[in-house]
């Protein structure tokens, strides 16, 4: 099994353990990520492994109280994950940026971490996206300020 389909996998294995996110954000993020790698001529691999892994940690993060640190524990993860490939340093460098920089905290080294971050703010302005965000906070109340 390649790295993709090992990091989509471990991916939803997470979301298949806390539920978040949901499946409907992440296929999201994943449809828009691979749409935009193939317009701007990205790095297509990356980026498809950047947005699986961006936001692996965070439903673990929210049921520990921890959302505000779920892109450190994602990064931490990812890394972790990436350990059991042979990848150069300059891919696995690139993957840790989509990681951390998600959120703009960070400033984006590369194309694909900017898409990435715009692929994880497009599951919220996306129609299917924003209403399950409303129904989600609805239900959850707080948690998602």
């Amino acid at each position: 099994m390649d790295i993709v389909k090992k990091s989509r996998n471990f991916a939803l294995s997470e979301i298949e353990k806390f539920g978040v996110p949901h499946l409907i954000h992440f296929e999201i993020a994943e449809k828009k990520a691979i749409q935009l790698a193939e317009k701007l001529n990205a790095d297509k691999e990356i980026v498809q492994i950047g947005v699986y892994l961006m936001d692996v940690k965070l439903g673990q993060a929210m049921k520990e109280g921890k959302l505000s640190q779920h892109v450190e524990m994602s990064s931490r993860a990812g890394k972790k994950f990436l350990e059991q490939f042979d990848l150069d340093a300059v891919s696995k460098n690139q993957i840790i940026n989509c990681i951390e920089a998600h959120h703009g905290m960070i400033p984006f080294g590369s194309v694909e971490a900017e898409i990435c971050a715009n692929a994880d703010c497009y599951r919220f302005i996306h129609p299917r996206g924003f209403f399950l965000f409303l129904a989600m906070l609805g239900k959850r109340g707080s948690k998602f300020s």
